[in-house]
């Protein structure tokens, strides 16, 4: 049983194939997306299938900041959460990607093993927090209107 489904997207192959394969030996279904605009568009499609995404901040056609900025305006994708990857270290970079609505901020070079334990997290955190919405929903459409 996959430990759940993660987009990840970065335009170099090299890094793109090392997370995946990454993420995978840990238990993780990957979708793979080779720029933020493609990103989006197989996020739109399906946003209940992902339960999270890792994003490179420095694309072509659309960076990690745009995808977070689009993502976050849209109910469907507002809550998934997005962990930029990034060789981008300043503070103020970091600043800029955490106030985007990244749910991590990681910067290259990293120990694999922190990206597993924030995939992990992130996962884990999105999971308990769709079930509690579904609890609370059901629990709404259960209940008698009250006079």
């Amino acid at each position: 049983m996959s430990s759940g489904t993660i987009l990840a997207v970065d335009d170099e192959s090299l890094t793109l194939q090392m997370i995946t394969d990454l993420l995978e030996d840990a238990g993780f279904e990957v979708v793979n997306a080779v720029n933020g605009k493609q990103a989006v568009d197989i996020v739109m499609a399906e946003p209940e299938r992902f339960d999270a995404l890792v994003v490179d901040r420095n694309m072509p056609e659309m960076g990690g900041l745009d995808v977070l900025k689009f993502l976050r305006e849209h109910d469907a994708t507002a809550s998934i959460p997005v962990i930029l990857q990034t060789a981008a270290s300043g503070p103020e970079e970091m600043r800029e990607g955490i106030e985007a609505g990244a749910f991590y901020y990681i910067t290259k070079p990293y120990d694999d093993s922190t990206l597993v334990a924030v995939v992990r997290s992130a996962v884990q955190d999105y999971k308990e927090s769709r079930q509690f919405l579904n609890f609370v929903t059901a629990d709404r459409v259960l209940l008698p209107a009250s006079n």
